[in-house]
């Protein structure tokens, strides 16, 4: 029988992100899901998610209509819900 240790995720996090050269949009806890255009993310808990960019982008989110411009801002979230955001 084979034993692994397993690191926590904020260990692998940093070093496979400068390997790797990808950038993280959301916080440890969220899921994301990013193409060209579109970005989708889940959040894991309720509160404000601040989410990064590569660059200033202008945001707007397909389900509630919701919008927002920057490098760097947050956005409201509730426990478990996707937002779906096309970038304009």
């Amino acid at each position: 029988m084979a034993c692994m240790l397993l690191r926590p995720c904020p260990t692998l996090r940093v070093p496979s992100k400068e390997k790797a050269e990808i950038h993280c949009y959301a916080p440890i806890g969220c899921s994301v899901h990013a193409s060209k255009e579109i970005v989708a993310i889940t959040s894991d808990r309720s509160g404000n998610i601040t989410m990064n960019w590569q660059q200033e982008v202008k945001v707007l989110d397909l389900f509630d209509g919701w919008t927002n411009v920057g490098k760097s801002f947050s956005c409201p979230f509730e426990a478990g819900q996707t937002r779906l955001f096309k970038l304009i």
